[in-house]
């Protein structure tokens, strides 16, 4: 006899890596990639760094990275963005500074990714020596240490991803000094949500920044693994709609699981 709560999640597990491997490997056969739709808030990343030239301020980005959790994936895709940002700085001539602070073990990854879009624009020799800043481990000290410094160097565009509380902190001090923000989150909670949506000028959301982060990383896995959460969610819908008929007919959903 099935449990029908283990029965409903082994099945949605097995579409699940089903989908996405699936894209994966089509992506891997050469097979045309999939289009993932116009975000508006990319050009904005763009505009901003052309602001920062000129007026000749600094652009600041905040990053976060774990290698493991729930999180892992909005955090990696997060980074994507902010190799993006590093290639038009090396491109446009713009001053970059990389703020992190928590996940201290993963300063040399966040770099190396920063450098390998400089190189990438072949303007390696221009890659800013410290370039990422480490604020410490407590979330309150390492913004309070960051709007300290955006208040000291100035800052022309402002962006992030990151999604404690303390964040506001760095958020309300780049707004003060008129910076263009860009950023948000990838957590579907409206708590990280919402200082992003009242402050910035650029809003990625939720999956924003998963489908950003995989366009922009040029990374066909990355990219095909989005249609491939797609057909996750058609899922996800298609099974709920089942189980509102099921239950409008007069049956329990959970019983029908184990017939």
């Amino acid at each position: 006899m099935f449990r029908a709560g283990v029965t409903i999640e082994g099945i949605f597990f097995v579409i699940s890596a089903f989908a996405t491997l699936f894209m994966v490997f089509r992506s891997r056969m050469g097979k045309e990639l999939p289009k993932i739709r116009d975000i508006p808030a990319i050009k904005g990343l763009e505009e901003g760094v052309d602001r920062c030239v000129e007026m000749n301020l600094p652009v600041h980005q905040e990053q976060s990275l774990m290698i493991f959790g729930m999180n892992a994936g909005s955090y990696l895709a997060g980074l994507m963005i902010g190799k993006y940002i590093a290639k038009l700085c090396a491109r446009k001539g713009a001053k970059l500074i990389v703020h992190m602070g928590v996940m201290g073990e993963t300063k040399a990854f966040i770099e190396e990714t920063m450098r390998e879009a400089y190189i990438e624009e072949g303007k390696e020799e221009d890659f800013p020596k410290d370039l990422v800043l480490y604020h410490g481990n407590k979330s309150e000290v390492q913004h309070a240490s960051i709007a300290k410094t955006l208040s000291e160097t100035g800052c022309g565009m402002y962006w992030s991803t990151h999604t404690d509380s303390a964040i506001v902190i760095t958020l309300e001090e780049a707004k003060r000094i008129g910076a263009v923000m860009c950023g948000g989150s990838g957590q579907w909670s409206g708590g990280p949500n919402a200082p992003y949506a009242i402050l910035m000028d650029h809003l990625f959301i939720t999956e924003d920044i998963y489908a950003a982060g995989a366009f922009l990383s040029g990374n066909r896995d990355m990219i095909s693994s989005i249609a491939g959460e797609d057909y996750i969610k058609f899922t996800s819908l298609a099974i709920i709609v089942f189980a509102l008929v099921i239950s409008v007919l007069g049956y329990s959903f959970s019983k029908f699981l184990m017939i």
